[in-house]
Formats: C-alpha cells, structure tokens, sequence
C-alpha cells in the first residue's frame, strides 16, 4: 500500500510530463490508488490523519486529534 501510495504522489507531482496522457495516466491511478487506502485504513486504522479524515475528524495545528458530530452544524 504504501509503495503504490508513493508511486501515486509522485506521479502527481511530475510536472516533466504535462500531455493528456499522462493525466489520463494519473486519474486512473487516483481511482485506483485512493479507495484501496481508503479500504486498508478502515480495516487498520493507525494513529495517523488519513484514519482521522476517514473516521470524520480532524487533527489541530499541534496533531492532537478531534472530532466533530457532523457537518451541517460544527461549521
């Protein structure tokens, strides 16, 4: 997961290669990348934000760890 993770962020940042291919090339990895890291970090969880942002909370400034009870009425 996380080498397929890394390749991902790497490719988005690659701005050597600005064709229609290569985006094409890097929305199929998000489609493919970000629901299987979203799926291992449901069934494990880490102390870590992308558990936080699939649990519904947030982290502050310092990383502590916070939740809110939806988003009609905490904003």
């Amino acid at each position: 997961m996380r080498a397929d993770t890394g390749r991902l962020i790497a490719a988005i940042m690659d701005t050597s290669d600005p064709s229609p291919e290569h985006a094409a090339s890097v929305q199929r990895q998000i489609g493919t990348v970000l629901p299987a890291l979203i799926a291992h970090r449901g069934e494990h969880p880490g102390d870590d934000l992308t558990t936080e942002l699939i649990r519904g909370g947030t982290r502050t400034a310092t990383g502590s760890a916070t939740r809110s009870c939806c988003t009609r009425c905490c904003w």
